[in-house]
């Protein structure tokens, strides 16, 4: 089976002297989608987000108790997302438990330059 997939959608954009922020929510596919230790890729290039580079700062929070950790990779595109449950403990390789794919995520992200 394949990964999930996390879509990404920005709701807020602020360029602040030299650093861009977005503010936006985050999707995880349900089941038969599935996690892969080490997280699943997770990208930020797209065309409605004005930037290449690799965040320099990512805070993502849920609200059904799981704390999402970015995993920065060589640009915006690159990165993972790393889940962990309440226990501080990676969730288990294998099909997307529905209380992540079903939670409420926000995510703020910052970018050096405005590209």
């Amino acid at each position: 089976m394949a990964d999930s997939v996390i879509t990404f959608t920005p709701i807020n954009h602020i360029v602040a002297g030299n650093v861009y922020r977005v503010t936006g929510n985050l999707s995880v596919a349900p089941a038969p989608g599935t996690y892969t230790a080490g997280g699943i890729a997770m990208s930020f290039l797209q065309s409605s987000v004005k930037a290449t580079r690799t965040p320099i700062w990512v805070d993502i929070v849920g609200q059904n108790g799981y704390e999402y950790c970015y995993i920065p990779g060589g640009d915006a595109s690159s990165g993972k997302l790393k889940i962990l449950t309440t226990a501080n403990t990676e969730v288990a390789t294998g099909a997307m438990p529905a209380t992540i794919s079903g939670d409420v995520i926000m995510c703020r992200a910052e970018f050096r330059g405005n590209n």
